[in-house]
C-alpha cells in the first residue's frame, strides 16, 4: 500500500528582503506530515518537494534532518527558539539535492527516507538546512532555492510511504515457569520461591510494536485473573529486538503471595494491534500454589507426662493437604540436655520422631518444642510444646547404683554413663576432651598425626583434613560444593551461565607478567599455541530447609591448536577482589599454585594432545554479579612446551638428543636410551630436575636476610680472572 501525505505546516523558504549592509539572513525550511494513519510494516518512504527557482550564485547541499520519531519543536507553531530544533535533537537523513544538479524549475526533488524515522504515533517532521550554513561559509550574495508550499494544490510537498498490510499474527510460546520447562508437577510457595518467573519467546515478521497480556486460571487457557494487561514489550520485559523481527526472549513475574492455594495455568497473549497469538502452560496437572503451613497433631507427650523411661521416643504428626508434609524442627530443653534446633524427616505415616539421648536422669523434666514444615517450606507459625518428666526412682538398698544418680559408682565409667562419670585417662574409654595427645592409653589413633583408613575429618579433625570424596560431609562442605559427600541439595537453580572467549590484550599480558615475574616472550609464544575460553556458572541451592548457598564455578578450557603435543602448560588467573578477596576463598580438586594472595593463582596442565582441549575447574562459595565480569582479565598462558618426538635409532650418542636437560641420552646397540637424571640436578639458572622434568626451584623466604657480600666478591674475582685469562689467550 502506498500513501501520499501532504504537508500540513508551510515551509518557511521565501524570497528574502533586501538585506541590510554587512548582514545576512538565514532561512530554514520545516516540513510536518501527519503520519498517525500509518499501519502495517513500512517498507520505504520518499520525500518530495517541487522546485520553483534556483537563486544561488554558488552551489551547496540542502541537508535534511528528522525528529527521529519525536517532535522537533513543542507545537506546530514555529517559534524563535525552534531554530535548528531538528538539527540539534534529531537525525541526519541525507541530502535532498545539490544545487549544482538542480533538477530545473517546476520539478520534484526527491530523496529516500529511512522507514524508522516515520512516527506512527504523531507527526513526522523534517528540517532543511544548507551545508554552508552549518559550516559557517559566508555567501557572496543571494544563495537560496525556492520550493512550492502547501498553498499550491498541485505542487504540494509530499511524503510517500509504502507499507505491507499487518496480516501476520505474532508467535509467542511459554518456555518455562520458575525455571522449569518439563511436564513434571510444579509446586511453588511464596515463602520459599517468591514470585514465579514466566519466560516466553516472541517472534513477529511484520515488525510491529507488540503488547502482551498475562492471566492465570484453574484450567488451560483460562483467563480468570489478570496479571498484566496490554503492556508494551519493552527492553524492561525482553532481552532485545522488542519488535520481535528476529525473535526475542521475554519474562514477567507472577506474584504468588495473593494467589489462592491450588493448581493454576498461566496464559499469555501477544498482539500487534491487529492480530494476536495466545499460548498457555502445558504442565499436565498445572502449577501447584501452596502458601498454607502444615498442621501438627497427635503429639507425645501430649501435655505434661510422667514416665519411668529414661530414653523416651517423642513424636508428632504433621499434616499438609497440598504439598505434603516434609519434616519437623525440634528443640529439647532438659536439665542436662539443651539441644539446638534439630531436623527430623517424616516417616511413612507422616510422624516426626526423636529418641531422647543421652538418657534423662532421675526426676528430670524435658520440654520439647515442635514446628512442622511442608515440601514447599511453609513453616507452621505456632510452636507445639509439651513436657515430659522422667519418674525413675533409685533402686532400694544400700550401695545400689544407677546411671543418673550423680555419682560415678559401681561399674559405671565415662563410657557407660557419661551423665555421672567424668572422663578419666586409663579407664579404657576415649571420652570427653581426651585425645591421643592427652591420653594415648585410651585414645590410640586419633591425634597421632596420621589420617588412618578408619578416620575421617568428622571423627578425627586433628589428623584428617576434609576433602571432597572422603565420604564425610565436613563443616565447610555442603551439597552444592561436594554432593559426593553431602548428597544432593533440596533444590538447585542456575542463576546465570556465560562463556567468555575474549583473549588477553598486550597491555594485560605486559602488566601481569611484570607483576608475577613471568616471561612476556614465553607468554606471547604460548598464546600462539592455545585457544582459551572461560565459562562462569552461578548456582543457587537450598542446602538445608532454612539455608540458601551460592556457588560460582569457573571452568577454563584450553585447546591445543598446534600439530604437536604440549606439556607443562601453565595458566595464570588474575582474579579481581570483587570476585575473591584472597586465594584462600578459591577451591578446586585440581592443584594450583598461589602466586599472590591478592589473588593470582597458577594451574599446570601436564599434557594436551594436538587439537585436544583440557579443562581447569575451580569454584568460589559466593554469588558474583555479571557486571563484575568486565573487570576480569582473561586467563593467560605463560608456558607451553612442544614435545618433540624422541629419536629411536642412532649411530652415536649425539643422534639421541631429545633436547631435554633432565635426561641422559645414550646410543646402545643402535637404539636410543633416555635415562632420567637424579632429582635436584641443576638444569639451568633457578631450575632443577624433578621426575625428569626441568622445573623452577621453589623460592623459600627466610626470616633473616642473608649476607651474600662474600659470595658476590668471589663471583666478581672469578669473573675478573676469567676475563684476564681470555684476554691473555687471545693475545
Amino acid at each position: 500500500m502506498i500513501l501520499l501525505l501532504a504537508i500540513i505546516t508551510p515551509p518557511v523558504f521565501a524570497a528574502p528582503p533586501i538585506p541590510c549592509p554587512a548582514a545576512h539572513f538565514l532561512y530554514h525550511g520545516f516540513l510536518t506530515f501527519d503520519t498517525t494513519a500509518i499501519s502495517g510494516t513500512i517498507t520505504s518512504a520518499t520525500l518530495g518537494l517541487k522546485t520553483y527557482d534556483d537563486l544561488s550564485i554558488t552551489d551547496f547541499n540542502i541537508m535534511v534532518y528528522s525528529g527521529n520519531g519525536t517532535t522537533c519543536w513543542g507545537n506546530n507553531n514555529l517559534q524563535t527558539n525552534d531554530w535548528n530544533s531538528c538539527y540539534n535533537n534529531g537525525t541526519y537523513d541525507g541530502d535532498l539535492m545539490d544545487t549544482a544538479n538542480y533538477p530545473g524549475d517546476y520539478q520534484f526533488a526527491t530523496m529516500n527516507i529511512e522507514p524508522s524515522v516515520i512516527n506512527k504515533d504523531g507527526n513526522t517532521q523534517f528540517e532543511l538546512i544548507s551545508n554552508k550554513d552549518l559550516e559557517a561559509i559566508e555567501p557572496p550574495g543571494y544563495e537560496y532555492v525556492l520550493f512550492y508550499s502547501a498553498n499550491s494544490d498541485t505542487n504540494v510537498p509530499y511524503l510517500e510511504i509504502t507499507t505491507l498490510p499487518d496480516n501476520t499474527a505474532p508467535d509467542c510460546n511459554i518456555l518455562s515457569v520458575g525455571g522449569f520447562s518439563d511436564s513434571l508437577p510444579l509446586q511453588f510457595s511464596d515463602e520459599r520461591d517468591g514470585n514465579l518467573t514466566v519466560r516466553f519467546f516472541v517472534h513477529d515478521s511484520d515488525s510491529d510494536d507488540l503488547n502482551f497480556n498475562m492471566w492465570y486460571g484453574g484450567s488451560q487457557s483460562a483467563k480468570t485473573t489478570e496479571v498484566v494487561g496490554d503492556l508494551n514489550l519493552s527492553s524492561a520485559v525482553c532481552d532485545s529486538d522488542i519488535n520481535g523481527v528476529e525473535g526475542t526472549y521475554c519474562e514477567w513475574d507472577v506474584e504468588t503471595a495473593s494467589v489462592s492455594d491450588g493448581n493454576i495455568f498461566v496464559t499469555i497473549e501477544v498482539n500487534d494491534g491487529t492480530v494476536s497469538d495466545t499460548n498457555s502452560t502445558e504442565f499436565t496437572s498445572g502449577i501447584l500454589i501452596d502458601n498454607t503451613a502444615p498442621t501438627l497433631s497427635e503429639k507425645y507427650p501430649s501435655a505434661n507426662t510422667s514416665d519411668s523411661d529414661t530414653t523416651p521416643l517423642f513424636w508428632i504428626k504433621i499434616t499438609d493437604a497440598s504439598a505434603g508434609p516434609k519434616g519437623c524442627y525440634y528443640t529439647i530443653h532438659a536439665t542436662d540436655t539443651n539441644t539446638s534446633l534439630q531436623w527430623a524427616d517424616v516417616n511413612a505415616d507422616n510422624y516426626c520422631e526423636y529418641t531422647q539421648n543421652p538418657p534423662l536422669s532421675h526426676t528430670e523434666t524435658a520440654m520439647i518444642e515442635w514446628r512442622g514444615t511442608d515440601n514447599l517450606d511453609n513453616n507452621s507459625t505456632d510452636q507445639n510444646t509439651a513436657t515430659y518428666t522422667c519418674n525413675n526412682p533409685p533402686l532400694e538398698g544400700p550401695g545400689q547404683a544407677y546411671c543418673g544418680d550423680r555419682e560415678c559408682n559401681g561399674r559405671e565409667t565415662a563410657s557407660t554413663c557419661a551423665l555421672d562419670c567424668p572422663p578419666v585417662c586409663g579407664d579404657k574409654a576415649c571420652t570427653g576432651n581426651e585425645s591421643f595427645l592427652t591420653c594415648p592409653i585410651d585414645c590410640f589413633g586419633c591425634g597421632d598425626g596420621t589420617c588412618s583408613t578408619t578416620e575421617t575429618a568428622l571423627t578425627c579433625p586433628q589428623d584428617c583434613k576434609p576433602t571432597c570424596g572422603d565420604r564425610t560431609c565436613a563443616a565447610e562442605e555442603n551439597c552444592l560444593t561436594c554432593p559426593t559427600d553431602c548428597g544432593q541439595c533440596l533444590e538447585e537453580t542456575t542463576i546465570f551461565e556465560k562463556t567468555i572467549e575474549n583473549q588477553a590484550t598486550e597491555m594485560q599480558i605486559e602488566e601481569l607478567t611484570e607483576q608475577t615475574g613471568k616471561s612476556k616472550q614465553d607468554t606471547i609464544e604460548a598464546f600462539k599455541k592455545l585457544l582459551l575460553k572461560r565459562k562462569i556458572k552461578v548456582t543457587k541451592a537450598q542446602t538445608t530447609p532454612t539455608q540458601t548457598t551460592y556457588k560460582t564455578t569457573i571452568t577454563i578450557s584450553t585447546k591445543n591448536t598446534t600439530t604437536k603435543t604440549l606439556k607443562n602448560v601453565k595458566i595464570l588467573e588474575n582474579i579481581p577482589k570483587t570476585i575473591a578477596e584472597t586465594a584462600s576463598q578459591i577451591k578446586s580438586n585440581q592443584e594450583f599454585k598461589v602466586i599472590q594472595e591478592d589473588p593470582i593463582i597458577e594451574f599446570t596442565i601436564p599434557n594436551i594432545n594436538t587439537e585436544q582441549t583440557a579443562e581447569i575447574t575451580y569454584f568460589i562459595e559466593k554469588k558474583i554479579e555479571q557486571a563484575t565480569l568486565t573487570e576480569w582479565t582473561p586467563p593467560i598462558p605463560t608456558a607451553a612446551t612442544e614435545i618433540i618426538p624422541r629419536p629411536t635409532t642412532c649411530l652415536i650418542d649425539a643422534d639421541c638428543d631429545d633436547q631435554e636437560p633432565c635426561t641422559n641420552q645414550q646410543c646402545i646397540n643402535g637404539e636410543c636410551s633416555f635415562i632420567p637424571l637424579p632429582d635436584r640436578t641443576n638444569c639451568g639458572f633457578g631450575m632443577e630436575c624433578e621426575n625428569a622434568e626441568c622445573t623452577e626451584i621453589e623460592k623459600v623466604q627466610t626470616a633473616e636476610k642473608q649476607d651474600f657480600t662474600t659470595i658476590y666478591i668471589a663471583i666478581a674475582i672469578l669473573l675478573i680472572i676469567g676475563a684476564a685469562a681470555w684476554h691473555y689467550k687471545k693475545m
